[in-house]
């Protein structure tokens, strides 16, 4: 299950995390993280959001 909506501030810092359940990976190949990356891009645009730092765990 989710978290609950958080409350949002003007002009805040969030800090984001995405992960698989029980550990699995969420790209299963460089395709997949494009795609992903492709989709970070068009997000940020469409609610004027600034990304600043992005990181892969590839193991």
């Amino acid at each position: 299950m989710g978290r609950a909506w958080r409350i949002e501030y003007e002009g805040a810092l969030y800090h984001l995390m995405s992960r698989g359940n029980d550990g699995q990976h969420i790209y299963l190949n460089d395709a997949d993280r494009n795609l992903f990356l492709e989709m970070i891009s068009e997000m940020s645009e469409r609610f004027k959001v600034d990304i600043f730092c992005l990181c892969f765990n590839v193991q």
